[in-house]
């Protein structure tokens, strides 16, 4: 193989002492030995100072934010302060699932070829099987991911991206709270390639503070996408109506059916022919509480129909 490039590894963490020796470790005993791990603290006030100061590795550097950003403040310093070429990304909570996590990124890449920015990878949520990534079947070990920028993403720790694009792009938004990566993808994918690592090489463990606790950034967020890189849907108009009726979603069962309506009619308008929008939309005139009734109606119908059935004597 040829001679190991520089990788930064950034990681961010804010009151995650419990947790933080696990990120740590996976990446220090990665078989990439060519690596800097640098542990973004977002103005922590418990003893993550304390579990840095245990790990006695000349790789590892430690920076610490005088004010509590976020995570999207503290991946932009670690990338501005990162020495390496490569740019990968750990959460304080997850796992690398394997060893040579980093290594099968770059020789991703360098198969890909140099027009490709970002090679990301699949992840399992043990805790919450719905938020995995998981291999996509009939897809190649290697892909292009055009096609998924638009969909859906997995998440930073499964990214290797050169630092020069991260930081043509402009870096992490950090008015957004949660979907930053995606977001970052989106302005990525307009002057470089994306591939995908058809692999499970990450292990997301759900907390109460993930991406789905957050309702009403989820909907805040998500709007603020959708308007911003609207352009990018044309053609693909029932992906454009999918998030819109997803806002709308969120909206009528953690904020206000008013507001969910509002969105459900914009999916309308996008995909005129697509059910669920109009669906949602019925379901939403009664307010919020009838919206909860007829959903977790039609979540119970659903669980029901999936249970396996007795076999006839």
């Amino acid at each position: 193989m040829p001679e190991q490039p520089l990788i930064s590894v950034v990681l961010p963490s804010y009151n995650r002492a419990a947790t933080l020796p696990r990120a740590i470790a996976g990446v220090l005993r990665q078989d990439w030995r060519n690596l800097e791990l640098i542990v973004v603290d977002d103005a922590s006030t418990d003893e993550t100072a304390t579990v840095i100061a245990g790990f006695d590795d000349p790789r590892l550097r430690y920076l610490r934010l005088e004010r509590n950003g976020g995570a999207s403040v503290a991946r932009n310093h670690g990338v501005q302060a990162a020495a390496g070429e490569w740019i990968a990304f750990q959460d304080s909570d997850d796992e690398w699932a394997r060893e040579d996590r980093l290594r099968l990124h770059w020789l991703g890449l360098q198969e890909l070829g140099s027009d490709y920015a970002l090679l990301v990878c699949c992840t399992r949520c043990p805790e919450k099987p719905a938020l995995s990534y998981e291999p996509l079947p009939g897809r190649e070990r290697l892909s292009d991911a055009a096609d998924l920028v638009l969909r859906r993403m997995p998440p930073t720790p499964c990214w290797l991206a050169r630092r020069d694009a991260l930081l043509l792009a402009g870096l992490f938004d950090a008015e957004l709270d949660c979907f930053e990566d995606w977001e970052l993808s989106l302005r990525l994918s307009a002057f470089a390639r994306i591939g995908l690592l058809n692999e499970v090489l990450h292990v997301n463990h759900y907390t109460s503070t993930g991406l789905f606790s957050n309702e009403a950034g989820y909907v805040r967020n998500l709007t603020r996408i959708l308007k911003r890189h609207e352009a990018k849907w044309n053609g693909q108009p029932r992906d454009f109506a999918m998030y819109w009726t997803l806002i709308g979603h969120m909206a009528c069962l953690h904020g206000s059916a008013a507001q969910g309506r509002q969105a459900f009619r914009r999916a309308i308008a996008a995909a005129p022919l697509a059910p669920r929008p109009w669906l949602s939309l019925v379901a939403s005139l009664g307010g919020r509480a009838a919206y909860r009734r007829i959903t977790a109606a039609v979540r119970a119908g659903r669980e029901r129909d999936a249970m396996p059935q007795g076999r006839a004597a």
